[in-house]
């Protein structure tokens, strides 16, 4: 609990806000909540964990995951455990791209996989059109 109090005050210090203007953004009645749950005086009550981690930009009931979490030290908390995953925005659908842009993407990666093959091919590649070998029963009169 104070390891997530001690994290909740450096977060909001990062967003630059005191602990009025925080209370206020979580939608809190007083800043008093915030305070105890700082500096681990008090454990809020669910529906104020859920005001704090959307407040804090924590994911969605994080801070419950973590303290019943038994095998979980407190000190191995950190912002990436707590923080929302980054948003990423929705694939194109392939109808969306042009002709030209698909064509384009394609070469690119036609040259990218031609350069990695060529790197560990390139001692091993035959010229089968300037090769001497004839096959027993083959018609050189093509």
């Amino acid at each position: 609990m104070r390891r997530l109090g001690l994290l909740a005050k450096q977060r909001r210090e990062e967003l630059g806000l005191g602990r009025v203007a925080f209370a206020e953004l979580a939608g809190l009645g007083s800043d008093s909540t915030v305070q105890q749950f700082e500096f681990a005086q008090r454990w809020p009550r669910p529906q104020t964990l859920r005001k704090l981690e959307v407040a804090l930009g924590w994911r969605n009931q994080v801070i419950d995951a973590l303290t019943e979490d038994p095998n979980r030290a407190a000190s191995s908390v950190t912002f990436a455990d707590l923080d929302k995953p980054a948003e990423q925005p929705a694939p194109r659908p392939l109808s969306a791209f042009s002709t030209a842009e698909l064509m384009r993407e394609v070469a690119t990666r036609m040259e990218a996989l031609q350069a990695g093959l060529g790197a560990s091919t390139e001692q091993h590649h035959y010229d089968l059109a300037a090769s001497d070998d004839h096959v027993e029963g083959e018609d050189d009169r093509d």
